[in-house]
């Protein structure tokens, strides 16, 4: 499976690269003129993740390229900002597959290109603002137990079964901050393992 990541951001093309290098090819564009090199290099990618925050382009001349190009992969569009319903229809009247908000939890990403690479499409039943809005009612309740924002993204990836080393790369810190901060969720959710943290977190509703 060749995968094409359409992404300026550095980190988080490689937080997303390393989610989903361990299944397929990977390969990584930082605007869109470069997507289109690779494209015409590569014989085909079975999916493309294209964000529409590109420096070049808003990301639609790429689906646009593929109208005209002699195939069209799935296209799962990514973004970070708060466009709600606008977004989604937008992407499906340019023949995009899905749809993946940067607020979502990452095995929701690993969700939706399953669903895409089996010929099926993801939409979500939320619209952007919703999940924004979800989000920042799981930040407020973390509060409570003392857990910060920063400690909720590695509480995240300790769901998703990621080891110290891993987590510390995908959030650009040392193994000793994330040391840190898994001991200060320890100490607010009363848990004593990885496990234990991540039941009582999903009891909570700190994980989705």
């Amino acid at each position: 499976m060749k995968l094409l990541l359409v992404e300026d951001h550095l980190y988080v093309a490689e937080s997303l690269q390393l989610l989903l290098e361990r299944t397929m090819d990977f390969s990584v564009a930082s605007n869109c003129a470069q997507a289109i090199e690779l494209i015409k290099e590569e014989d085909r990618f079975d999916i493309v993740l294209l964000d529409l925050g590109l420096p070049d382009s808003d990301g639609q001349s790429l689906l646009q390229f593929f109208h005209n190009y002699d195939y069209f992969p799935p296209v799962l569009v990514i973004t970070g900002k708060d466009d709600g319903s606008e977004v989604v229809e937008m992407a499906k009247s340019m023949g995009a597959k899905g749809f993946y908000h940067k607020s979502q939890s990452p095995k929701l990403l690993l969700e939706a290109v399953d669903t895409l690479l089996s010929g099926g499409e993801y939409w979500p039943v939320e619209t952007a603002s919703q999940v924004l809005s979800s989000d920042e009612k799981i930040i407020n309740m973390a509060k409570h137990f003392g857990i910060t924002p920063r400690q909720l993204e590695v509480l995240s990836y300790l769901d998703e079964g990621l080891q110290n080393k891993q987590i510390a790369d995908v959030m650009n810190i040392s193994e000793g901050t994330v040391k840190s901060h898994i001991k200060a969720l320890y100490s607010g959710l009363g848990a004593r393992t990885r496990s234990g943290c991540v039941k009582t977190a999903r009891q909570l509703g700190l994980i989705r």
